[in-house]
């Protein structure tokens, strides 16, 4: 049975904290309430908050309603069902790192700058998404949840720009199997620096540095 069908029993309790509760009772709706796309992004901001908290399998509409208190009605206008507005938290969150990354090694000219402006990328990337780093990381090796779709998505889109940079600075081609494993370094080291809990600096600076190492002596040309 679907998350659709059950998502009222037997759940993880809905976030404490509200996104913003519409539900008045009876009458007509104030003229401050947001409609067409600012309702849309109110139900995406609530279903993010739940996808932080509870990740794809513990999150519901029914906690979506809570959190932005509109009615179902209202969300199903909007979305097909829980994980088509998840899939969007999701894809957001994995363009704004392809984003970042791209703006942050534009006229980069050698190899050790390209790395470390893709490592802040990572790093500024993971502190703008805040809690939705745990769930997105647990759930890239799960072929059910969406994370696990745009993770195939992003590393092959960072593989082709790695690539095409480290072309233009004369290093030879790699395989698209270094990358990937590249990024899982990046993931496993960068992730734990802002989940759980956020780190100290320190700790953030220790785990940037030791993924900066890693990324340049795997790309770096053989000296043979």
């Amino acid at each position: 049975m679907s998350n659709e069908s059950q998502d009222t029993r037997d759940l993880p309790r809905p976030p404490t904290s509200a996104v913003r509760k519409l539900s008045r009772g009876a009458g007509r709706p104030a003229s401050t309430d947001p409609k067409g796309d600012d309702l849309r992004e109110l139900i995406l901001a609530a279903a993010s908050q739940d996808y932080a908290d509870n990740g794809y399998h513990g999150s519901s509409v029914a906690h979506i309603l809570a959190i932005s208190g509109v009615s179902r009605p209202t969300f199903y206008r909007y979305f097909k069902n829980r994980r088509e507005a998840l899939d969007i938290i999701i894809g957001r969150a994995n363009d704004m790192l392809g984003e970042c990354v791209a703006r942050n090694i534009a006229g980069m000219d050698d190899l050790e700058r390209v790395v470390d402006a893709a490592v802040d990328a990572y790093f500024e990337w993971a502190g703008l998404c805040g809690p939705l780093v745990g769930p997105i990381y647990q759930e890239i090796g799960d072929a059910a949840s969406p994370a696990h779709e745009h993770r195939s998505r992003i590393v092959a889109e960072l593989a082709d720009l790695f690539e095409a940079t480290l072309t233009s600075l004369g290093l030879p081609p790699q395989d698209p199997l270094l990358y990937e494993a590249l990024l899982h370094v990046v993931e496993q080291v960068g992730h734990a620096a802002f989940w759980p809990e956020i780190k100290s600096p320190a700790e953030i600076g220790k785990r940037r540095q030791i993924i900066s190492r890693i990324l340049i002596a795997s790309l770096a040309p053989s000296k043979d």
